[in-house]
């Protein structure tokens, strides 16, 4: 009977740690539950702002792409205007020449007829 007794009082508590192990269990397989969602929650944070740096270095690229496009476009006008100024100057430089020969043969011309007037003149009073 008393074995009977300290068998049963055993039992007790082993079905009494059972009990508090399963609890245990319980409780650690509902923190861990918690944990796999706080730790998926992280990943597709993750996740996202990998997609973001993505998408940010994609821009990044895109605006680096556009940015050296125009700076091109910048250079051949800057090779464009230095080619017409050059041109202008030119132009200017052959203008004012051609502008002192004419103004020279005018002059002369002018000087010729004074000369022509004046014998014309002088012929008439004759």
């Amino acid at each position: 009977e008393k074995l009977l007794q300290n068998y049963l009082v055993l039992e007790k508590h082993k079905n009494e740690e059972l009990r508090e192990l399963q609890s245990g269990t319980k409780q650690l397989k509902n923190e861990m539950q918690k944990m796999e969602s706080q730790v998926t929650a992280a990943m597709i944070k993750i996740d996202d702002k990998e997609a973001e740096l993505q998408c940010g270095g994609k821009a990044y690229n895109e605006l680096q792409e556009e940015l050296d496009t125009v700076y091109e476009k910048l250079v051949c006008l800057a090779q464009i205007y230095e080619v017409q100024e050059e041109e202008v100057t030119e132009k200017d430089a052959k203008f004012q020449h051609d502008f002192h020969t004419i103004k020279r043969k005018l002059q002369k011309q002018i000087q010729q007829n004074d000369v022509l007037e004046e014998e014309t003149n002088k012929l008439q009073h004759e």
